[in-house]
């Protein structure tokens, strides 16, 4: 078994919601695919995007850093970042020389 980790940024060594929900939206897609094994902090983060991601953009609107940013007129920002599956590629970390390259995806955000 392969094993994946999914950590979160955080500001200031806080928790913060729009983290935990992307982490939650991974181990949700990846739990749908695979045989996973979760610990606490994923139970607790896939337990608050299923509450939630139905209604990402409202959640999202109401954490800490989001609020921040609408008050500074970045509402379109936040309305791009809470949009679910948007583009059919996803980027990929390459070493030799260090470089992101777009990889092609799948049917529903599954890596080909």
């Amino acid at each position: 078994m392969a094993k994946y980790a999914a950590a979160e940024a955080g500001t200031d060594g806080a928790v913060t919601l729009g983290d935990t929900l992307l982490a939650g939206a991974l181990v949700d897609h990846l739990g749908a695919e695979f045989d996973v094994r979760l610990n606490d902090s994923a139970r607790l983060a896939r337990a608050g995007f299923n509450q939630q991601g139905r209604q990402l953009l409202a959640a999202i609107e109401m954490s800490d850093g989001a609020r921040g940013l609408l008050a500074l007129g970045y509402d379109p920002d936040i309305r791009f970042a809470s949009e679910v599956d948007r583009f059919d590629l996803v980027p990929e970390l390459r070493r030799d020389p260090l470089r992101v390259e777009t990889g092609a995806s799948g049917p529903a955000g599954v890596i080909a």
